[in-house]
């Protein structure tokens, strides 16, 4: 089974949105940082060195980090109708059973 996390599709999506309100216009970065029952999320605006730190709770079997555009993110989990969201680590982009890929950025 590939590593992630799984929490509430709203709750995720509007704490998302929240860390994009101030992510730099240049791939609108937010980090994600799974931890024991919650995921970190973070967001940079290096324009005027402000950032924006959110938390949500969250069913996870990684600590591992990953920075995505949270426009695309967003974007994905808005597209999604159910309560949970299942965010994994694949390695294995042809996997039949993915609804949605999002390429990581570089951290």
């Amino acid at each position: 089974m590939a590593e992630g996390f799984d929490a509430d599709r709203a709750v995720l999506l509007e704490a998302v949105k929240r860390c994009a309100a101030i992510a730099d216009e240049k791939g609108r970065p937010v980090r994600l940082g799974p931890q024991e029952g919650a995921v970190f999320l973070l967001s940079r605006a290096l324009a005027d060195q402000s950032e924006i730190a959110d938390e949500i709770d969250a069913r996870t079997t990684t600590k591992m980090p990953v920075g995505m555009n949270s426009v695309f993110l967003a974007n994905a989990l808005d597209a999604l109708s159910g309560k949970d969201v299942q965010v994994r680590y694949i390695t294995d982009p042809g996997d039949p059973t993915l609804l949605q890929v999002i390429m990581p950025m570089r951290g």
